[in-house]
């Protein structure tokens, strides 16, 4: 059997940026020379081949389990995580992210929504200054599903349908202004008594740079590179769902509003070769005093449900807790907004 799952299928729901108060470290404003190797490098992912993509219209595509978005802190700033460094949720936004992460983590992100409930487990092992290794396993279950006849449209059976995604990644600092990351992705997605499988690539560039009293990050990934998904044959085989995500964010104190205050700005875009439409996210954190987050965001992307966010997070220690509900318009409709909730541990 052909599957084709478009993302419309995926119900459309931030990682604490780079300039969140933990760990920031204010970089000197540097010269024209580093500035250049920075815009060239996420210049050269920018650029990287897609195939050209038909005007105003759209082409099939497999593997959507691929762009199920994950993790609370993400969520919350509307999924505009492109230019962020964060934790082990990084791993499906942008590797880059995790290039300077400084303690081990373990984690649990869990996602519940009306057509699925997803748990991702993640570990991660920073040597620096080498860099970070993470691992993590996305699981997704459908649930039971109901055949239907062609005819009379009544429930003639039921089948179960769930998917898993393993990740491997390294993710390294280079220098001081850049980090890079690639990681290594294999889906088994199980529907009825079938098993596909296939895998992909995604490579991230971020970059910061301290201005205007604040830092500012850019971010490029390249995300879900790879053979098409396969259940029968080389016919009935779709491409994978390849996303280019860009995004910039800044981040600064706000102590002369109140001590501990600090606040960050995220925006990306989201464009692929068999999307008819340019996608966009937008989304702010407030910290205070390290430990207290409050997230907001808004998702506008083509074919996938879209709407705001909320959010808020807890650090404290060892452990950091974030929350996440998005208020689209297909779940929401439903009486079951999407909610996200997301345990780390740091050792």
């Amino acid at each position: 059997m052909r599957r084709r799952r478009s993302e419309a299928g995926v119900i459309h729901p931030g990682t604490r940026s780079p300039a969140s108060p933990r760990g920031r470290r204010r970089l000197p404003v540097g010269g024209h020379r580093r500035t250049g190797i920075l815009l060239g490098a996420l210049a050269l992912l920018a650029l990287a081949p897609l195939p050209a993509r038909a005007q105003g219209t759209t082409s099939p595509e497999g593997a959507a389990d691929l762009l199920i978005p994950t993790g609370a802190r993400s969520m919350g700033i509307g999924q505009a995580a492109a230019a962020l460094e964060g934790g082990s949720e990084s791993l499906w936004w942008n590797p880059a992210g995790l290039a300077r992460l400084a303690r081990p983590e373990a984690a649990v992100h869990h996602a519940q929504t009306l057509a699925f409930t997803g748990d991702l487990l993640a570990f991660a092992f920073p040597r620096q200054p080498f860099g970070v290794v993470t691992v993590g396993a996305n699981l997704v279950n459908y649930g039971e599903q109901e055949i239907t006849d062609d005819q009379t449209h009544e429930v003639i059976g039921t089948f179960q349908m769930r998917s898993t995604v393993f990740a491997a990644a390294y993710s390294t600092p280079l220098g001081h202004v850049l980090n890079a990351g690639i990681t290594y992705k294999v889906l088994r997605f199980h529907f009825e008594s079938s098993v596909a499988t296939t895998s992909a690539v995604d490579l991230g560039v971020q970059g910061r740079h301290a201005v205007a009293g604040g830092e500012l990050s850019l971010g490029a990934a390249l995300r879900n590179v790879g053979l098409r998904l396969q259940f029968k044959d080389e016919q009935q085989a779709d491409p994978l769902p390849t996303r280019l995500d860009l995004g910039v964010a800044y981040a600064r104190t706000l102590e002369t509003v109140a001590p501990g205050l600090a606040a960050t700005a995220s925006f990306d875009v989201v464009t692929g070769p068999r999307t008819a439409a340019v996608g966009v996210r937008a989304g702010g954190e407030l910290s205070w005093q390290r430990k207290y987050h409050a997230r907001a965001g808004y998702a506008n992307q083509s074919n996938v449900a879209s709407g705001p966010s909320l959010g808020v997070g807890l650090d404290a220690g060892r452990f950091t807790l974030d929350i996440a509900r998005v208020f689209d318009e297909i779940n929401t409709q439903n009486g079951t907004p999407p909610t996200f909730f997301s345990l780390r541990v740091h050792f």
